[in-house]
């Protein structure tokens, strides 16, 4: 079993690359292209596959602090940490995207995030 892992947060890639930056509103020119950004990302299962592949290799103390904590959505934190990777989007605009997306398409994005959450388990089981 994976216990829980902490790491101080000036120390998180995703922090570091402002995921969770609030200086972009909804309502900023800015934010309608990022949300689209987001859109396309989490609606392109090989793009979105490819992302959360790089952000668990590219990103490993944020990795370990989200996936190793299992009472937040990690699926949620894998999708939000892609949008950041690829395009710099702040979760709060990629959490709009994620409301844009068909049900079908939220499925296939949570699909996605548990392959990689599980490849991230097998991969840390013995750690």
């Amino acid at each position: 079993m994976i216990q829980r892992i902490y790491h101080h947060y000036l120390k998180w890639e995703d922090w570091q690359n402002g995921m969770y930056r609030s200086t972009i509103q909804a309502d900023d020119a800015e934010a309608e292209e990022l949300i689209q950004y987001a859109f396309s990302l989490l609606s392109s299962p090989k793009s979105l596959y490819a992302s959360m592949s790089s952000v668990v290799l590219d990103w490993p103390i944020a990795s370990e602090v989200n996936l190793s904590h299992k009472s937040i959505n990690r699926q949620a934190w894998l999708g939000q940490a892609a949008c950041c990777y690829e395009h710099q989007v702040p979760e709060h605009l990629t959490k709009q995207a994620w409301h844009r997306l068909t049900l079908l398409q939220q499925d296939k994005a949570n699909a996605i995030a548990d392959r990689i959450i599980r490849e991230w388990e097998e991969a840390h089981a013995h750690a």
